[in-house]
Formats: structure tokens, sequence, C-alpha cells
């Protein structure tokens, strides 16, 4: 009698677990979908903040080495201005050195007696006396017919014989004339001089 009911009550209870397993697989089937869906977003987000976050690390590799570029390039400018300024500082500092050479020397020769000039110790020689025309020269003949007289004079000290006329100039003479009355006629600087025949050549 007990085993009846029991399978009376099992066989009334089958539907109801039948119906439940169905709904337990439909929601079972259900679930995993939207699963999937939300999984494969999720997903992409992460691989698109996968794939942001690598090129932020390239952009900061990138901005690490242009930093370190830059940093390099000014301290090679830093060092060139410092050379810069020692090279200035050191021409500078010679400048000022021969300034000061320049200056003491100034001194020292300010305070030195100026030295005589030569031609103030030095007392000029007499002007040499000029020698006159008969004393240079010697006439030895006059030649020649009326306006074509010529003469031939000869130098006292290197008994060198010359021939002259009228209009020429001689060793700073100008020949006026020649004639055989007067002779020769020397002018020079306005001083007329006459050379004439000695009597007894």
């Amino acid at each position: 009698m007990l085993n009846k009911y029991l399978i009376a009550a099992i066989m009334f209870a089958m539907p109801f677990a039948a119906v439940a397993e169905e709904e337990i697989i439909f929601v079972e089937q259900d679930i995993p979908v939207f699963r999937q869906i939300a999984d494969l977003e999720q997903d992409k987000v992460l691989l698109q903040l996968e794939k942001e976050k690598a090129q932020l690390m390239l952009d900061l590799d990138r901005m690490t080495t242009e930093q370190m570029r830059v940093r390099n390039e000014m301290d090679e400018l830093s060092g060139r201005a410092e050379a810069d300024r020692r090279k200035l500082e050191a021409e500078r500092e010679k400048l000022e050195q021969e300034r000061e050479a320049m200056r003491r020397s100034a001194e020292r020769s300010a305070e030195q007696p100026a030295a005589p000039r030569p031609e103030q110790t030095k007392e000029a020689p007499p002007p040499t006396p000029r020698m006159t025309v008969t004393e240079r020269y010697r006439l030895v003949d006059i030649v020649g017919v009326g306006n074509q007289l010529q003469a031939t004079i000869e130098d006292t000290k290197t008994m060198q014989r010359r021939r002259v006329w009228a209009g020429r100039e001689i060793d700073g003479f100008m020949i006026n004339s020649v004639s055989l009355d007067e002779g020769v006629v020397f002018e020079k600087d306005g001083e007329i001089e006459t050379l004439g025949l000695r009597i007894g050549d």
C-alpha cells in the first residue's frame, strides 16, 4: 500500500521536476549568451586599454629619449657658454694687464726728465762759404763769331773743361752772356759774377 502511494507521489512530482529542469536548463542556456557578450565587450575594452597603454608607454619612451637629448644639448650649450665665458675672462684680464703695463710705462716716462734732442746737443756746423766763379772756374778761351760765341771753362779742382754759351746752365749757374770784352757772365740766386780772361794765361 505504501509503495502505491510512493509511486503515485513520484509520478505526480515528475512533471514539475521536468518543468523545473527545463527552466533551469533554459536559464542556464540564456545566461552564458549575455555573459559571452559582456565578456566580449570587456575583452574589447581590455584590448583597447592594452593598446592605449602600449602607445602611452611608447610615447613615454619617446618623451624620455627626447628629454635626454634636450638635456644633453643643454649641457653641451652650457659647456660652450662656460668655455666662451672663460675665454672672454682671459682676454679681459690680458687687456687689463696690458693697460696697466702701459699706464706704468707712461708714469715712468713722465717721471724721467726728457732727454735732449740730438739736434739740440750738437752745434750746427758753420755754413761753408760759397766759392766764387773766379775761384771755381778758369776761362780758357772764347771762340765764335758775333752772337755765336762759345767759351771753354776749366774746373780748378777737377781740371775738367766744359764748353758753355749764353743760355746754358752749369752747376746751378746760368750763363747770361759770352763776349770778348766781358768774358762769361754767370748768374745764380740773383747774383751776377763775371769770369774774364786772365792776363798772362
